[in-house]
């Protein structure tokens, strides 16, 4: 098979979610969120400075075993949500799809401390973070289960990695602000959605940066207009249709400016 060979950027983005400004944002190659959480981080306390009081959510693309150490030995109240471990067993129709049971599809229960499996068997534990299953004999499900050739009780292995995520899904913060995700999922709804913003138009890393900053800009700008709308909202439209034009002229001018060795176009700036 052929490699394909294609630009792809990512593009990191952080929202406040009391006021849905975009605080800070950044394009990056990587194909993985994992390894920006940090850069994220510093990049909003380099603009909003540090806080004690402040929380940072994450969907479920940034979690791993790192991310989760960087908030206990940092002190900061980081919030990833984990989409594999809800203790949701799968109903027959999801179990019948499914190829493979991994560890998101067992329950655990945390006041016997054991998993419970899709026929309600415990799988209790034996020490050393291992816990097993008794009683999977003539089960249905069991080569979905265990996979190998020699199919004995299920055995599951609890890492250290399991015991990060179960300690951070038992903090009060996580169960309280996890639902504030789908706030900021709004913002990037809009930007999609309504702005169009799904591909770039530019190759290379520093002109996509530049129309990421423009939309930021767009989307700021957008967002405390409406703050103000309250009164003369026709003039405030009319106001944020010049602002966004205005924004868009000044980048085109700086790109061919660029691009045509410092040769500036000048706009008639009246005439909108």
């Amino acid at each position: 098979m052929e490699s394909i060979e294609a630009n792809g950027y990512n593009v990191q983005v952080s929202i406040d979610v009391e006021s849905g400004f975009i605080v800070s944002g950044y394009e990056t190659t990587d194909r993985v969120d994992n390894e920006h959480l940090i850069p994220n981080v510093e990049k909003v306390e380099e603009i909003l400075g540090k806080s004690e009081e402040r929380g940072y959510l994450f969907d479920g693309g940034y979690l791993n075993s790192t991310n989760l150490r960087y908030g206990e030995e940092s002190g900061r109240k980081i919030i990833i949500k984990d989409p594999y471990l809800t203790g949701r067993i799968p109903s027959e129709k999801t179990a019948k799809r499914l190829k493979v049971f991994n560890l998101q599809h067992f329950e655990y229960d945390k006041e016997e401390d054991c998993f419970r499996c899709i026929n309600g068997e415990k799988l209790e534990n034996e020490g050393k973070q291992k816990y097993k299953c008794k009683n999977c004999k003539g089960c249905s499900y069991i080569d979905k289960c265990m996979t190998g050739k020699k199919k004995e009780n299920k055995v599951l292995v609890a890492t250290e990695f399991f015991s990060q995520r179960m300690k951070a899904l038992e903090k009060e913060e996580y169960k309280e602000n996890i639902g504030e995700r789908l706030k900021i999922e709004k913002v990037f709804g809009n930007l999609k959605w309504n702005h169009g913003m799904r591909r770039f138009r530019r190759k290379g890393l520093s002109k996509v940066g530049t129309e990421v900053s423009l939309w930021i800009l767009i989307l700021n700008v957008s967002k405390f207009m409406k703050l103000l709308s309250d009164k003369n909202t026709n003039f405030i439209n009319i106001l944020l249709q010049k602002v966004q034009l205005l924004l868009i002229l000044l980048i085109i001018n700086e790109l061919n400016a660029k691009k045509y060795n410092n040769n500036f176009q000048t706009y008639n700036l009246t005439k909108f």
